[in-house]
């Protein structure tokens, strides 16, 4: 197995959990570095990595374009690829891989998070912490109950259909909507807990008619950004909104007004289109807005199950072989793999 050079574009996964440690522990036949955002061009130039992990990073043309020879593959630790150029990358004989949701347990962290949101949202948890922390007399706030809402999954890829596993037994009406509509439902949802499910060209209709809408599609930049717009936000008749999929899909000036307006009654989003947010953004102070950093799937859970599959595409990679859950295949690759 040949040695490889694998550049993190953030020092650490999380606190205590840093890139680095992997270097004596599941990356140990591999030389594992990370650096700072502000240092990634330059320690592109310094370390000349044959992996390099974006994270979070943006990786456009610019920087695929200088980075040196010997990168052969960026693997994103994780499934989002919205802030690398891939057809750059495809240009320039590098591969890109991501990781799968399912099997890593970012799809179950991410869809605990989606309920967290949920609930956080119908019991008006701002609010209520607000009356304890203010001294307001108790029994002075109602909140929803999920049993008996209609919620709609939209999305049925690994992690909509964790978040409708987790939301069987609830009491719930679980609408589903995608994109191929006459498809099977998914392995691993029981018979009869989806009760219908419409077409993306339905979503309109659908969200009309649901307390909950839930976003968990797939987004793909040339065709469904800002798919949650101004038409799409006024059929929401006063319902809640919930975003942990990517922040592309939502018009955020649209979002805003929809919640003034009181189309939209209530939202809870933990992507956003730029991140981080901005701290001007009129959501960052909405009283009916549960924003988190982009977090739901940075779990002790992720962390543990997305390093080992990490390790298995770079020792492919060192062996030559085809990397899992690639996403292009270069005509002229750096690196031949079989």
């Amino acid at each position: 197995m040949n040695r490889l050079r694998v550049l993190f574009c953030q020092q650490r996964f999380a606190p205590g959990k840093t890139w680095e440690a992997l270097g004596s522990t599941i990356l140990k036949n591999h030389h594992v570095k990370a650096c700072s955002a502000d240092q990634v061009e330059e320690t592109l130039q310094s370390f000349k990595p044959h992996v390099l992990v974006p994270w979070w990073h943006p990786l456009p043309r610019s920087i695929i374009e200088k980075a040196p020879s010997s990168l052969g593959l960026v693997q994103q630790f994780g499934v989002g690829l919205d802030n690398v150029d891939v057809d750059a990358c495809t240009d320039n004989g590098i591969w890109v891989a991501r990781l799968a949701s399912q099997s890593t347990g970012n799809a179950d962290s991410v869809a605990e998070h989606a309920v967290l949101l949920m609930l956080a949202l119908s019991r008006r948890l701002n609010a209520s912490m607000n009356i304890v922390r203010e001294g307001k007399p108790y029994g002075s706030l109602c909140g929803t109950s999920l049993m008996g809402k209609r919620v709609a999954v939209a999305g049925l890829g690994d992690i909509g259909v964790a978040v409708v596993k987790r939301l069987e037994g609830w009491g719930m009406d679980i609408v589903a909507v995608r994109k191929n509509v006459n498809a099977d439902i998914p392995r691993g949802i029981s018979p009869g807990t989806i009760s219908r499910v419409y077409s993306l060209d339905e979503l309109p209709q659908v969200v009309s008619s649901c307390d909950f809408t839930l976003c968990a599609i797939k987004y793909d930049r040339k065709e469904n950004r800002h798919l949650f717009g101004t038409e799409l936000f006024s059929k929401f008749n006063g319902s809640t909104f919930i975003n942990i999929a990517r922040g592309g899909l939502v018009d955020e000036a649209a979002l805003y007004q929809a919640l003034e307006d009181g189309s939209v009654g209530q939202a809870g989003l933990d992507v956003f289109e730029k991140e981080p947010l901005s701290v001007s953004s009129p959501l960052q102070t909405h009283p009916n807005v549960i924003l988190t950093g982009h977090n739901a799937g940075v779990t002790d859970l992720f962390y543990k199950q997305g390093t080992k599959a990490f390790a298995r595409n770079c020792d492919s990679f060192a062996n030559g072989q085809l990397v899992q859950f690639g996403v292009n295949r270069p005509t002229n690759p750096r690196v031949q793999l079989s």
